[in-house]
């Protein structure tokens, strides 16, 4: 009876001790995530629904600022329900919107829209992001009328709203090829927390994030998978890029454009016509360089700033050139930003725009219809031009492409009502920054900027003094473009992520296998033995601790198994048959007990300790892999990890994963406890086995992505559940190689923690040399495991540019 009940509560106390545990470190993480600010009380019902992520994502520490967009859609007479359609395609709440129609529209026809705007759309009127304007110009469309309509647009914006940071101008032929979630917003996963109860809410968002990387088997819903945790690549792109189409080869349009003098009526009379040509011609301007290119522009707020206002000359005389020029709206922002030296190596040669052209070209593009449509999506273009007016292909493209039921807003995750009915789901709506983004829509989108940003592509088709297709040099005003492009474009697909410095690795063609990144980390140290003065010291404050922390452990582990082992039979029965008492035993587990908790505030001290080096190594190490010739010698190395090092964003992320890395370990802890101690049968012990082993293959695996965004944290400038993210995203495709090598780096300190228990299991584990042995060889593998990790990050980053996961993209499509 006596031992029947010291089963029963030592069996109870067992199961108290691990749930307790497992509690206690969710609770830990809950309040490490405290930093998420929830929304106070006496706020109106509105600002409730978006405070929750607005404080967020809008805090620049850890996310990139979201960026905004600015329409400006043209139309002329009987384009009312075009543009209305195009408005609902391209409408989110984060974005601007200026409807034109041009003076040949009827002041009914202004009406109907202004009243569709106003009191139609209870959405568009709720958020007031929506403009019309009241007098429509006079545009003649091969005049210099055209690009003054553009430039009333622009001033108009820039007055109205101050915080867009891209121009885009439309007319009703135009159509978007992707939604606006897809350009424009971040992520978290598809719990929607905006459209609810605000307690629940933010109960659900932190468990979410508590849970990310743990349970992401058991719960499909925050899966999203990791691969549609977007930070999309308009987040990531430095502000001052301007796209348009251009080139200084204008060929025949010298003769047909630049040199024929026209005269456009519209600047003068009320009533629309053709314009007049001159008889005479002129030379080409000495002053300035020709561009000339698209009408189709997608520019910065500060680039248009200095078009409208003009601090230097240059935008005022292009314009007075282009007031004689042919289809002006061609080439006047071609002109003014390859002229001036502020901006014109922020361009990027397209428009963002898919057209279909006639072979020769002829002077307008052809109207795009359904044998267009694989063509289009193909192309990667956010948008294409043109369209017929209610062509069967716009049908295609909202049901396809879009997601938009007949006459309703275009359906993002800032539609938080339920599509139960025909009823427009947007009419409930959450915060504008919720999102519903699409990975095949993200795949093309990125795909097509890795093409135009890359390093070389790009440069080349940017212009220079002469004119011609060499690369240009870097100046000071454009310190901040140069730098981005060394960095890949990330999906986030941060993801693709944010901000990421490219290498060597990232452009070779071959894709390293596991053996390939064991031999590329060994390498960084036979390519520069001064990297070894650093990582030794950097590991000495963690080999002095460790061996101190070994001591206790190697000597509380055999203690215990002698206990067990003396009696072949559980360790309960162990325990009873050396202590017959109840007291005796609870003396044995207050002995151990106090020895697993000595070790418990060792491991705080050694995870501090373990992060400094693994810094130091990742930091160097990463130097060296890249070829930088700068960190090639040791006094710039020991400089570098004294100055430039990061601390914060890493010591963050680390502790992310040190919680993460507990809860699961106190679930694969509680499953062998609960086996070895409890009366199961064989059945129920076959299942907890099975359990048991797809828990710590996912443990193994977790691993691997935990200490990927570590190393994220180190190299980047993203911290906590972001780097976690993007570690998620980048590792998708290459999650064998991390479980491999966390496998390798766990079956080596299992190896090394069974030898040395059998060598000091006579003296008790106390022999200081079998510990220094034991510590150096752990450390050493610690050491390898970064550098193999440098090398692995690498090898992700140029397999998530290398496009070859378009296959899976369409497969999704499909």
């Amino acid at each position: 009876m006596k031992r029947t009940h010291i089963s029963y509560s030592l069996d109870r106390t067992c199961l108290i001790l691990f749930i307790t545990l497992a509690l206690l470190s969710l609770i830990l993480l809950l309040i490490v995530g405290q930093n998420k600010s929830f929304p106070s009380t006496d706020t109106s019902p509105n600002q409730q629904k978006f405070s929750i992520l607005d404080q967020n994502l809008n805090d620049p520490s850890q996310l990139p600022r979201l960026p905004r967009f600015a329409y400006f859609i043209s139309g002329t007479k009987g384009d009312v329900s075009s543009v209305k359609r195009l408005l609902q395609a391209v409408y989110h709440p984060r974005n601007y919107y200026l409807l034109h129609l041009d003076f040949e529209a009827s002041d009914g026809e202004r009406l109907e829209l202004a009243k569709y705007v106003k009191v139609e759309s209870g959405v568009i009127r709720e958020f007031g992001n929506v403009l019309v304007l009241g007098k429509g110009d006079l545009v003649t469309y091969k005049g210099p009328t055209m690009i003054a309509s553009i430039l009333h647009g622009v001033a108009i914006l820039l007055k109205q709203f101050e915080d867009w940071d891209w121009f885009v101008n439309l007319s009703a032929e135009d159509y978007p090829l992707m939604p606006q979630d897809d350009s424009v917003v971040y992520s978290f996963g598809s719990v929607n927390v905006v459209h609810k109860d605000n307690v629940e809410g933010c109960i659900k968002w932190i468990w979410k994030l508590a849970m990310l990387g743990c349970v992401k088997f058991l719960l499909p819903e925050i899966m999203v998978y990791s691969d549609l945790y977007i930070l999309h690549i308009f987040s990531y792109l430095p502000r001052d890029l301007n796209f348009l189409e251009h080139t200084s080869g204008i060929g025949w349009k010298e003769y047909q454009r630049a040199k024929p003098i026209i005269i456009d009526p519209g600047l003068y009379h009320t009533k629309k016509s053709g314009v007049f040509w001159a008889k005479e011609k002129r030379s080409l301007p000495a002053a300035f360089k020709l561009f000339m290119g698209s009408e189709l522009v997608v520019l910065t707020r500060s680039f248009l700033e200095f078009c409208v206002w003009g601090w230097d000359n240059l935008p005022r005389t292009v314009l007075m050139y282009y007031t004689n020029f042919l289809s002006s709206s061609e080439g006047y922002f071609h002109t003014v930003i390859c002229n001036q030296k502020d901006y014109q190596n922020t361009t990027v040669n397209h428009d963002l725009h898919y057209l279909k052209w006639d072979n020769p070209p002829k002077q307008y593009p052809l109207n795009l219809t359904l044998e267009h449509f694989e063509e289009m999506v193909a192309s990667g273009a956010p948008f294409a031009r043109k369209f017929a007016k209610d062509d069967p292909v716009l049908n295609k493209i909202e049901k396809e492409l879009l997601g938009i039921p007949d006459g309703q807003l275009a359906r993002g995750r800032w539609c938080a009502g339920k599509s139960l009915s025909d009823k427009d789901v947007c009419v409930v709506y959450g915060s504008p920054y919720a999102v519903k983004p699409s990975t095949v829509n993200s795949k093309r989108l990125e795909k097509l900027m890795v093409k135009l940003l890359d390093s070389e592509n790009f440069r080349s088709k940017q212009w220079n003094q002469n004119g011609s297709s060499q690369l240009l040099p870097k100046s000071s005003t454009t310190k901040k473009t140069s730098s981005f492009l060394k960095q890949p474009i990330l999906n986030t697909r941060e993801i693709h992520s944010g901000k990421m410095q490219n290498s060597r690795a990232m452009i070779e063609e071959k894709q390293l296998g596991f053996f390939d990144l064991l031999k590329e980390s060994l390498k960084i140290a036979i390519r520069n033995p001064s990297f070894i003065i650093p990582a030794f010291f950097s590991s000495l404050p963690l080999f002095s601790f460790l061996i101190m922390y070994e001591t206790v452990f190697q000597q509380t582990m055999i203690k215990i198994l002698k206990y067990i082992l003396q009696e072949r039979t559980s360790p309960l029965d162990v325990i009873v048959y050396y202590y017959e008492t109840l007291e005796a035993s609870e003396r044995f587990v207050e002995e151990i007990s106090s020895k697993f908790l000595l070790c418990f505030i060792y491991l705080g001290i050694l995870h501090l300790l373990d992060l400094f080096n693994m810094i130091t190594v990742v930091d160097i190490g990463s130097m060296i892999y890249k070829g930088d010739q700068k960190s090639m010698n040791l006094k710039n190395m020991l400089s570098r990890c004294i100055k430039e090092t990061r601390h914060k964003g890493p010591l963050i992320t680390s502790i992310y994963a040190l919680l993460l890395d507990s809860l699961v370990s106190a679930g694969l802890v509680s499953l062998v406890m609960y086996m070895c101690l409890g009366s199961i049968s064989s059945f129920f012990s076959m299942v907890f086995s099975l359990v048991f082993l797809g828990l710590l293959s996912k443990y193994i695996e977790w691993s691997a992505v935990w200490n990927m965004g570590i190393l994220i944290s180190i190299l980047e400038e993203k911290q906590g559940d972001v780097a976690l993210i993007i570690s998620s995203y980048l590792t998708r495709g290459s999650r064998h190689h991390g479980f491999l090598l966390m496998l390798v780096f766990f079956a080596w300190r299992l190896a090394l923690r069974t030898a040395f228990i059998y060598v000091g299991w006579d003296n008790g584990g106390r022999g200081v040399a079998v510990t220094i042995v034991h510590t150096s060889l752990v450390c050493s593998a610690k050491m390898w495991l970064w550098l193999v990790f440098i090398v692995y990050f690498y090898e992700c980053k140029k397999k998530s540019l290398s496009g070859k996961n378009d296959e899976e993209g369409g497969q999704v499509e499909t």
